[in-house]
């Protein structure tokens, strides 16, 4: 069709990974800190199985970063 990624058209990636560093030309992405992810998960499972009851719905907010490569552009405004 002619387009262009980076050009006629931008690509964000929902996760970071070495794929998208290295595809061409790279993506942009967004990295979560996973670790902090994983932590808050161990402690949600050791509550229940502790017995505790936990929220449904729990809201989480962990460090993000979007990682601006060469698969997006600016708005055209």
């Amino acid at each position: 069709m002619g387009i262009v990624v980076g050009e006629g058209i931008s690509v964000v990636a929902g996760s970071d990974s070495d794929l998208a560093e290295l595809y061409t030309p790279p993506i942009t992405a967004i990295a979560w800190d996973l670790a902090a992810m994983g932590r808050h998960a161990a402690t949600m499972l050791l509550e229940r199985m502790r017995g505790n009851e936990i929220e449904r719905g729990r809201g989480l907010t962990v460090p993000t970063e979007l990682i601006i490569r060469g698969s997006s552009r600016p708005l055209a405004i």
